[in-house]
């Protein structure tokens, strides 16, 4: 799969740009705030229909405008022209494939793959088990629609349950009793399901972990991930959920929150056979975190038998120049790929050729493409 074309009209800094992309390694060249990031995150919104930073879509619009456009080609065994635009006074993000408007964006997942990797990654390996489940989720949700189901049905339960919860808090009610009882069994049902799902998924995404690391790690230190959940096997979950939320249930009532279950689960990281998160150096995380975005991309094509988009956002600037140069020759084995470089820096290790283009990015335009 590739982008080919990117149109923009009022996006962020952008009054109106047209690009052409090649099918390889597309660089990004501008200084600070020129709008590199920006073009990322328009790709972002071309295959997924939202964008990747929390910015609300009404602060994308570029300043004293209403609206933003963003149109492109999508070269996806077939070609499709996908548009997303957003209008202020109508204070709604609308989707467009092909002219026709697609109201659910859940029916985008997995169509159009992309894979992102920009300095927030820092969060993985550094930060909550919320960031770690929201990683695994994604991928797993991206190459599974019934896992995508699952999530959402066991999402939905959980929120419900929480709710009973608190008019349980505030008050006894037999009725409601019995309705936390069932909404209880339902995210024992399918939070079970969601345990086992993870657990395979782990075991088959591990060997494309370490196939990535090793092709950015200078030495063979054996990375690792570990699923921390129910500490029992497969067969004997339902019976353990069930054994915690009976023993959290005052506790639960209580907090008006929901203890136990697959929302609070967490991946543990390894590097070397010591725990990354508390042993690792700075190096070994980014190489972690940049290996995990790899292994994405590799086990996605393989699953989905479509290529993803890579966007790399300011990735080699935290890297020494023997790791990044390792990176980009691994870069040449994905295919098409977007990376934002800053114009002042030396990155004469980048390996190019002629399938690779630059695109020039200044403040507010990005209108200067040229081959490699």
């Amino acid at each position: 799969m590739t982008v080919d074309t990117l149109e923009l009209r009022d996006f962020k800094i952008h009054r109106s740009a047209s690009l052409r992309f090649a099918g390889g390694l597309n660089y990004l060249v501008g200084g600070n705030g020129a709008g590199k990031t920006s073009i990322l995150e328009a790709i972002h919104y071309l295959c997924v229909g939202k964008g990747f930073s929390t910015t609300p879509d009404a602060d994308n619009v570029r300043f004293g405008e209403r609206a933003f456009d963003i149109q492109g080609d999508i070269d996806a065994a077939a070609l499709h022209q996908t548009r997303v635009r957003y209008d202020a006074e109508e204070g709604k993000r609308r989707y467009f494939e092909d002219g026709k408007e697609i109201a659910k964006l859940a029916d985008l997942f997995g169509k159009y793959p992309l894979v992102l990797l920009t300095p927030d990654d820092l969060a993985l390996t550094h930060g909550y088990a919320t960031d770690r489940r929201r990683f695994f989720d994604a991928v797993l949700a991206q190459s599974s629609k019934t896992y995508l189901n699952v999530w959402t049905r066991y999402n939905r339960a959980a929120k419900q349950r929480s709710a009973l919860l608190s008019s349980l808090k505030e008050r006894f009610n037999p009725r409601l009793e019995d309705e936390l009882d069932a909404w209880s069994e339902r995210i024992v049902e399918d939070g079970v399901e969601l345990i086992r799902r993870r657990r395979r998924f782990v075991e088959e995404f591990t060997p494309y972990v370490e196939r990535a690391y090793r092709e950015t790690m200078l030495d063979e230190e054996q990375p690792s991930i570990a699923y921390r959940t129910f500490d029992v096997p497969d067969e004997a979950l339902v019976d353990e959920f069930r054994r915690r939320l009976n023993e959290a249930r005052e506790d639960e009532r209580r907090r008006a929150q929901n203890l136990v279950g697959p929302h609070r689960d967490d991946y543990e990281f390894g590097a070397g056979g010591l725990p990354l998160r508390r042993f690792g150096s700075q190096g070994q995380h980014k190489t972690f975190q940049v290996a995990l975005r790899f292994a994405q991309f590799f086990f996605l094509k393989e699953r989905l038998g479509r290529t993803p988009v890579f966007l790399l956002d300011d990735v080699f600037g935290e890297l020494d120049k023997t790791r990044a140069a390792r990176i980009s020759a691994y870069l040449k084995r994905v295919g098409q790929a977007f990376v934002t470089l800053t114009d002042l820096a030396d990155f004469s290790f980048l390996e190019t050729d002629e399938n690779d283009r630059v695109v020039v990015v200044e403040k507010g335009a990005a209108t200067a493409v040229s081959e490699r």
